[in-house]
């Protein structure tokens, strides 16, 4: 089965776990998928697996999944990382760490999944800084600014997990009061 594939059919099952049984999940011009109303979510896939986050959107305002296959990248580290996430990345001896650079790029991932819904304008991974606070869990805030009504979080946080050789990282923001 296509990965694109495996992303439906878990995008599928999760709003059958909600209720909503049978649903199609149609894909904007501009790649993103749009979901029945009445439910966010977000969609992530390597080659042998597929996973979908979904919510109520009375309930969640955003939601973003990641998931990334263990691999070399330390040649998207100057387009992923900027300032103290730079020092995040960096080993002692000045080398990249491969591993947080690929939970790094996993989270940024999963905030623009999670946010260019509302945002509607594309940002790439300079607009977010992300500062990681426990072995799963980091802070994340946007340093640029949009021009949109739509008022976004100042501060919020990002989680993510390995299993195996994959990093699995998620943001989930509940509606105010939530």
């Amino acid at each position: 089965m296509q990965s694109y594939a495996l992303g439906r059919l878990a995008a599928r099952r999760a709003l059958a776990e909600l209720g909503l049984v049978g649903s199609e999940i149609l894909r904007a011009d501009d790649g993103r998928p749009l979901w029945p109303d009445g439910f966010v979510g977000s969609i992530a896939h390597t080659e042998e697996r597929g996973i979908a986050l979904v919510g109520l959107a009375n309930h969640v305002a955003a939601v973003g999944v990641d998931v990334e296959k263990r691999r070399p990248v330390d040649e998207i580290g100057d387009l992923v990382a900027f300032g103290a996430e730079l020092e995040h990345i960096t080993n002692q001896d000045g080398t990249t760490n491969e591993k947080r650079l690929l939970e790094l790029f996993a989270m940024k991932e999963a905030v623009f999944k999670a946010f260019y819904p509302a945002i509607m304008e594309f940002f790439g991974f300079e607009a977010v800084r992300i500062e990681p606070v426990s072995s799963e869990l980091a802070t994340c805030r946007f340093v640029q600014q949009f021009q949109v009504e739509v008022e976004l979080p100042t501060e919020f946080p990002v989680h993510w997990a390995w299993d195996g050789d994959e990093v699995y990282a998620w943001v989930v923001l509940a509606r105010n009061g939530d």
